[in-house]
């Protein structure tokens, strides 16, 4: 368990906040961005016997760029977004992941970020996005798809309020 606050994952809002062991990957790649976009990053860490290494996730046009500083190189993975086959965010306790697999170049692939759920509302904006990306759902329909639970309306389920409320939020897939 992280046992410092300087552990803990945090917002990156503009360049001067990356760390300095991800700028020179940064400026090589992705220096000509117009705009910042909001990225987090993870310093090191460990989690029992678990040890993690400083990563950096954003997102970029239409991708989800995580990198990651292995021993003494940058490791970058960039999911295009409709490569993406699913998004998993979990916790259990105060140790959180957002695991994000997707096929690149004709290759599985998956990519963990873990952090302490303290933070779990930095990720929230990004995790957001990619729902609302993922699923290719156009607001509009959200009235429509509310009237779909009114079949349940004459049944008394347990669930019907958070099924309803859970439409109402505009979350579109389960986080475990």
């Amino acid at each position: 368990m992280p046992s410092d606050i300087d552990s803990w994952a945090r917002n990156v809002k503009d360049y001067s906040e990356i760390p300095e062991i991800f700028k020179f990957y940064y400026d090589e790649n992705f220096k000509d961005s117009t705009q910042f976009l909001n990225a987090i990053y993870a310093p090191a860490d460990s989690w029992g016997r678990r040890k993690t290494n400083d990563k950096l996730m954003f997102l970029y046009e239409n991708n989800v760029v995580f990198l990651e500083k292995m021993k003494n190189s940058i490791n970058a993975v960039s999911y295009p977004i409709e490569n993406i086959n699913y998004i998993e965010n979990g916790s259990i306790l105060l140790y959180s992941w957002l695991k994000i697999n997707g096929n690149i170049e004709g290759e599985t692939r998956s990519f963990v970020l873990e952090y302490n759920t303290v933070v779990e509302n930095i990720f929230k904006p990004i995790i957001e996005k990619l729902r609302i990306l993922l699923c290719d759902i156009e607001t509009s329909d959200k009235e429509k798809e509310i009237d779909d639970f009114d079949c349940l309306r004459d049944i008394n389920y347990k669930c019907k309020k958070s099924c309803i409320k859970w439409r109402k939020s505009n979350r579109f897939f389960i986080s475990s």
